[in-house]
C-alpha cells in the first residue's frame, strides 16, 4: 500500500510536461513558437511574434536574411549551433555585384528595437556594408554560443554596433572579414566579450580582429585573439576606449602599427592580466601607442613579438605599466622590448615592478628611447637582453630618465 505523501510525490511527477524545450537564464514571459513546427521559416515566426515571446528553432539550414522586430525577442536553437545554422547566402569576400535583395546581412537591429537574445546558432555567409552577421543601430543583444562564420562587411565582419549594445558570451568568430573590424567593430555603441574567441578575421584598412572609432568603446573579459591581419592594428584597433581583463593576443600581425593592439591619437585603454604572444607588426610588435594615446597596464606578458621598432612595445604616447613583463621579443632596429618616443615631445612611458628579459635588437635591446621623451623605470629587471650595436640594457638619447632600484 502506498501512503498519503507517497501518493502525492507520484501525482506531482505524473503531471509535470515532458518536455525538449532550451533552458535560457533569460525569463521567458511570452509565447514560445516553433519553427518549422508552427512556421516554416524563422522571418514568419518573427511577423507573428509579439513582445517576449522566444522562437524555438529547430536544426537546419535556414537561407534568411532577418529584420529584427522593435520589440524584446529570444532566437533560441533546440539543438546548438552546429546543427542550426542562418546562411546569408554569400561567399565573397566583396560585395555582391547584382543587388537583387537588400543587403544588409544575416540578422539586422533597427534604431528603435528592444532586447534581443540569441543562442546557440551559427551565423554565416553574411555580407552588408555595416554587420556581414549582425547589425545592431539600436536596443542591445545578448548572443549566447554562437559562432559567426565567413561573414563580411565594410564596418564589422561578424558584428557592427552603430549604437546600443551588444553582448557577446561564449561565442566564436572566425574567418570573417571587413574593411574595418575584421570580426567585431563599434562605430558608436557598446561591445561587451565574454569568453569569446577571434580567430583568422582580416581587416583591409585597421583591426584584424576588432576595431572602435571614436564612439566606441570595447569592453572584453577572457577572451582569445588568434591569427588575425590587418594594414593596421593586427588584433585589435581601438580609435575609442577599450578594457582588456584576462585576454590573449595571440599570432596577429599588422603591416604597420600594432601587431597585437594599436592605440591611434585621443584612444585609451586599461590592460589587466593580459598576454601578447608571437605577435608582429612594423611597429609595435606587441603593443603601438600612438601620440595623444594613453594606456595602462597591470600584470601584462608579451612573449617573442617582433617588429622593425619595439619588439614588444613602441608607444609616442603616455603608457604605465605595473607588473610588466616582456620576453624574447626582437627588433630589426631599436628597441627590442620598448621604443619610446622616436622624437616626440608627448611620450611619457612609467614602469615599476617589471621584467624585461632576453629580448635582442640593433640599438637598445630592453629599451631604446628618443629625444624629449620620458622614462620612469622603478623595481625593473633588465636580463640578458642583446644589442647588435649598443645598450644591451638602456640606449636613450635625451630622455628625461629616472631610475630607480633597477
Amino acid at each position: 500500500m502506498l501512503d498519503g505523501v507517497t501518493w502525492l510525490l507520484l501525482a506531482l511527477v505524473l503531471a509535470a510536461p515532458c518536455t525538449s524545450e532550451p533552458t535560457t537564464t533569460v525569463h521567458h514571459r511570452g509565447r514560445s513558437i516553433r519553427v518549422p513546427e508552427d512556421y516554416p521559416s524563422i522571418a514568419e515566426a518573427l511577423a507573428a511574434s509579439g513582445p517576449n515571446d522566444r522562437i524555438l528553432i529547430g536544426s537546419g539550414t535556414y537561407h534568411e536574411r532577418l529584420e529584427l522586430p522593435d520589440h524584446d525577442i529570444m532566437l533560441i536553437s533546440t539543438d546548438g549551433p552546429e546543427v542550426t545554422m542562418l546562411d546569408g547566402g554569400s561567399n565573397s569576400l566583396r560585395p555582391p555585384l547584382h543587388f537583387r535583395h537588400p543587403t544588409h546581412g544575416v540578422l539586422r537591429m533597427g534604431p528603435y528595437a528592444g532586447h534581443v537574445t540569441i543562442q546557440g546558432l551559427t551565423i554565416q555567409h553574411g555580407w552588408s556594408n555595416e554587420g556581414g552577421g549582425l547589425r545592431v543601430a539600436g536596443g542591445s543583444v545578448t548572443a549566447k554560443n554562437c559562432h559567426f562564420k565567413r561573414c563580411d562587411s565594410t564596418f564589422g565582419g561578424g558584428v557592427c554596433v552603430l549604437g546600443g549594445r551588444a553582448e557577446l558570451q561564449h561565442c566564436t568568430l572566425v574567418d570573417c572579414g571587413a574593411t574595418f573590424g575584421g570580426g567585431v567593430a563599434a562605430i558608436t555603441g557598446n561591445v561587451c566579450l565574454a569568453n569569446t574567441t577571434i580567430e583568422r578575421c582580416v581587416a583591409q584598412a585597421s583591426g584584424g580582429g576588432t576595431w572602435c572609432d571614436n564612439g566606441g568603446t570595447l569592453n572584453a573579459t577572457d577572451c582569445t585573439w588568434r591569427h588575425c591581419h590587418a594594414s593596421q592594428a593586427g588584433g585589435l584597433g581601438i580609435q575609442g576606449r577599450v578594457c582588456l581583463e584576462k585576454c590573449s593576443v595571440q599570432h596577429c600581425r599588422s603591416d604597420g602599427y600594432g601587431g597585437g593592439l594599436q592605440l591611434p591619437a585621443a584612444a585609451s585603454g586599461t590592460l589587466r592580466s593580459v598576454k601578447f604572444g608571437e605577435n608582429q607588426a612594423a611597429k609595435g610588435g606587441g603593443i603601438a601607442v600612438a601620440a595623444g594615446a594613453d594606456l595602462t597596464g597591470e600584470h601584462v606578458v608579451m612573449t617573442a613579438c617582433s617588429a622593425d621598432q619595439g619588439g614588444g612595445l613602441s608607444t609616442l604616447g603616455c603608457s604605465s605599466f605595473r607588473h610588466l613583463t616582456i620576453r624574447a621579443c626582437n627588433a630589426d632596429a631599436i628597441g627590442g622590448a620598448i621604443a619610446l618616443g622616436r622624437a616626440h615631445p608627448q611620450a611619457n612611458l612609467d614602469i615599476t615592478h617589471s621584467t624585461l628579459e632576453h629580448n635582442h635588437a640593433q640599438y637598445g635591446a630592453a629599451i631604446y628611447g628618443d629625444p624629449t621623451g620620458a622614462l620612469t623605470l622603478v623595481n625593473a629587471v633588465l636580463a640578458h637582453n642583446h644589442a647588435e650595436a649598443q645598450g644591451g640594457g638602456v640606449h636613450l638619447h635625451g630622455v628625461d630618465c629616472t631610475l630607480k632600484d633597477v
